[in-house]
C-alpha cells in the first residue's frame, strides 16, 4: 500500500509498511475496518468507495472472522483466500468426477495465473470464483435453489461474477429446461442481493464518481465500462506497453495476456457457434464480457490477469467437456 494509506491506518496497526505501489488488496483491507459502512470513517482512504464498496463479502468475512481486530485482518484475508482456493479445488475435483472429464483440469484450475495472483494479494476474485463454481456444481445436481443463493454470494464477492449466473439460468430457459416463473425466480434470487446492497451503499455514498478517467480520454469520465469487442482491450493494451510498461518482461507479461485472450475468445466463438451446449455457452459469454471491458485493466498485466480468471477455466472446462465428448464418439464408433 501507499504511504499515505499505511499512514492512514498506523493508530489501528503498527506494523504496517508502505510499497511502492497501491493497488486493489489495500482497498479491501480498507473496506475491512467498516464493511457495512456504518461510520465511513475510512472512506477517504478508498479510490472510487462507491464502485469497491459493491465488494463486500470478502471484507465483512473477514471482519467477522477477526471479530473486529484489526491486528488480526491482514492474516484473516489471507487464510480466507487460501480457504477459497482449496474449497475451490475440490468443487472442481467433484466436477471432473460428475462430468467425466480429465483430471488434467483440477491442473489448470490450480495453476490459473490470475487466481495465483489474487490470492497472494487478497483480492476478491478467489472467494467470488469458488461461490460460482458451487453454484453450478449444485446447479447440475438439480438443486437450483440452493445454487441460486450461492450466486448471489458470488456475485457479493464481486459484481462483474453476475455475467455466470444469468448464463447458467437463461440456458437451461433456452434449452426448455426452465418455464418463465422459475427462471426469473432463480434470476432473482441470485440478483436481488447484490440490488439491494447497492442501493445501499448509493444512500449511504451518494455523491461519488465510478468510473475512472482514462488515459487517452482526459474528458471521459463517467463513460462506459464497455466497448465493442477488442477495441478498448487492445487501446489499453498497447498504451500500457508504450507508456507504463518499464521493462521487457512486462511488455510480454501484458502482450502475452491480451494475445491469449483473443487466441480463446475466437476458439470458443467458433466452438460455440458449431456445438452449443451448457459449457460452450458459458466459455463464450466470458469471453464475450472480457473483451467489451474498459478501463485502466489491459492496462497492467496484473489487472488483465485477473479478469481473465472465469474466463480461462470455463474454456478448460468448456475444452474438457468436448474431450470426453469425442472419446464417447469414439467408444460408440468401435
Amino acid at each position: 500500500m501507499t504511504q499515505k494509506t499505511a499512514d492512514y491506518f498506523k493508530p489501528y496497526d503498527e506494523r504496517l509498511r508502505a510499497g511502492k505501489f497501491q493497488y486493489d488488496g489495500q482497498y479491501v483491507y480498507a473496506m475491512t475496518y467498516d464493511p457495512l459502512l456504518i461510520n465511513r470513517r475510512f472512506v477517504p482512504a478508498i479510490e472510487f468507495p462507491k464502485y469497491r464498496y459493491q465488494r463486500m463479502l470478502y471484507p465483512l468475512l473477514a471482519h467477522a472472522l477477526s471479530f473486529g481486530r484489526p491486528r488480526l485482518y491482514p492474516l484473516t484475508l489471507f487464510l480466507i483466500n487460501i480457504f477459497a482456493y482449496g474449497a475451490g479445488c475440490f468443487i472442481v475435483w467433484q466436477m471432473v468426477k460428475l462430468n467425466g472429464w480429465t483430471p488434467v483440469l483440477i491442473l489448470g484450475y490450480l495453476c490459473n495465473t490470475g487466481l495465483l495472483f489474487s490470492v497472494f494479494g487478497t483480492l476478491t476474485e478467489p472467494l467470488a470464483l469458488t461461490f460460482s463454481l458451487w453454484g453450478i456444481y449444485l446447479w447440475q445436481k438439480n438443486e437450483k435453489t440452493k445454487a441460486s443463493i450461492v450466486f448471489a454470494a458470488s456475485i457479493l464477492a464481486r459484481e462483474t461474477f453476475l455475467i455466470i449466473p444469468v448464463t447458467v439460468i437463461l440456458w437451461d430457459f433456452c434449452d426448455s429446461q426452465l418455464d418463465v416463473k422459475k427462471m426469473l425466480s432463480y434470476i432473482s434470487m441470485a440478483l436481488i442481493p447484490f440490488l439491494l446492497w447497492y442501493v445501499y451503499v448509493s444512500f449511504r455514498l451518494p455523491r461519488e464518481d465510478t468510473f475512472q478517467t482514462l488515459p487517452w480520454m482526459p474528458h471521459s469520465i463517467g463513460v462506459s465500462r464497455f466497448s465493442l469487442p477488442f477495441i478498448a482491450m487492445w487501446q489499453e493494451t498497447l498504451y500500457g506497453i508504450r507508456q507504463i510498461a518499464t521493462t521487457g518482461t512486462v511488455i510480454k507479461l501484458s502482450l502475452s495476456i491480451s494475445v491469449m485472450t483473443t487466441a480463446c475468445m475466437i476458439i470458443s466463438a467458433v466452438g460455440f457457434f458449431r456445438n452449443r451446449d451448457f459449457w460452450s455457452s458459458l466459455a463464450f459469454s466470458q469471453g464475450v464480457f472480457t473483451t467489451m471491458l474498459r478501463g485502466d485493466l489491459w492496462t497492467f498485466h496484473a489487472g488483465s490477469a485477473r479478469v481473465v480468471i472465469p474466463f480461462t477455466f470455463f474454456t478448460m472446462a468448456w475444452l474438457a467437456n468436448e474431450l470426453k465428448n469425442e472419446q464417447l464418439t469414439e467408444q460408440s464408433v468401435r
